[in-house]
C-alpha cells in the first residue's frame, strides 16, 4: 500500500470516527433534552434513541472492521 492510499484511508477514518462521535452525543443530548418536554418531545426521544443507537452499531461494525475479523 502505497502512502498517498494511506494517507486517504487515515483521513476516512479519521472523518467516520468524528461522525460517529458527534452523532452520538447529538443523540444523547437529544434523548436528554426531550425527557424535559414529554409532549412534543417524543419524537426527539426517539430520534435522540434512533442516532446513539445507530452510533454504538456503526462504531461497533468499524471496530470489527479495523480488527479483520470480517
Amino acid at each position: 500500500m502505497n502512502k498517498n492510499n494511506l494517507m486517504k484511508n487515515l483521513k476516512y477514518k479519521i472523518l467516520v470516527v468524528l461522525f460517529l462521535v458527534s452523532s452520538l452525543m447529538l443523540g444523547i443530548g437529544t434523548y436528554a433534552f426531550a425527557y424535559e418536554a414529554l409532549l412534543w418531545g417524543i419524537p426527539l426521544a426517539i430520534t435522540g434513541f434512533y442516532l446513539s443507537f445507530m452510533s454504538v452499531v456503526l462504531l461497533l461494525l468499524f471496530w470489527i472492521d479495523k480488527k479483520n475479523l470480517i
